[in-house]
């Protein structure tokens, strides 16, 4: 019962984007959400909105297997936030998207984590630093099982110009040293 409770304040984007293929976008939703435990009243009211913000109304009656990486993850994300979770972690969420979609989408992310009066945590997890930089606060690095640097992004920013380094180089003493870093 505590795992389904905790689950209900989570919302989760894998890497690698688990949808039903054959299912159509709108049914996949529809699905969601009811999982989620979500009435008709509020699922219609919560589809309406992911619809819109995820910019889904093109693609609602076609196939997941019949539409773009971008949209995938469009969808994979509103499944994600079908239910208003507090917090919401995403997993390599641009893994394959072009240009364009990955500041669209670090756009979007920004936008949600700071709705006001619906604020999210929103976890990010990336092994590309750059992408990390561009849309955290805040900077964590995890190295076999133990936290290697927590910081404020712009605070290593300013270090690592102040030492003459790129971000990468900053980061990458923190995975190297033994002890816990900034």
């Amino acid at each position: 019962a505590e795992l389904l409770a905790v689950r209900q304040h989570l919302g989760y984007l894998p890497e690698h984007n688990a949808l039903w293929e054959t299912m159509r976008v709108a049914a996949f939703l529809d699905f969601v959400g009811r999982v989620q435990g979500l009435d008709s009243t509020r699922l219609a009211e919560r589809t309406d909105w992911v619809v819109d913000s995820c910019e889904l109304e093109s693609v609602l009656g076609k196939r997941v297997a019949e539409c773009s990486k971008g949209f995938r993850q469009r969808i994979g994300l509103a499944a994600a936030l079908i239910h208003d979770p507090p917090v919401l972690v995403l997993d390599e969420p641009t893994h394959g998207l072009d240009p364009l979609q990955v500041v669209a989408f670090r756009d979007f992310v920004r936008e949600i984590a700071k709705t006001p009066g619906a604020e999210k945590a929103v976890l990010f997890s990336s092994h590309v630093l750059a992408e990390v930089a561009a849309i955290s606060d805040r900077m964590l690095m995890i190295q076999s099982g133990r936290l290697v640097l927590d910081a404020p992004t712009t605070e290593l920013v300013e270090r690592a110009a102040a030492e003459g380094v790129a971000l990468e180089e900053l980061v990458l003493r923190s995975a190297r040293r033994p002890e816990a870093t900034p």
